[in-house]
């Protein structure tokens, strides 16, 4: 199952950390792990462009 999971991370925009498969102790800082979770941060900021006229 793990190489699914590793398969779904290489060929979408979420990588392990968002799929929570990353483990805590192989990041070296937080910061990493801020820079890991950067493509998921993303991917919600475009779907959530669709509601954005109505909090204006």
């Amino acid at each position: 199952m793990e190489h699914l999971l590793d398969r779904v991370a290489a060929n979408s925009r979420i990588t392990a950390a968002g799929l929570g498969t990353l483990d805590a102790s192989e990041v070296p800082s937080g910061y990493a792990l801020k820079l890991a979770l950067g493509p998921l941060d993303a991917l919600v900021a475009a779907m959530r462009l669709a509601r954005e006229h109505k909090y204006r």
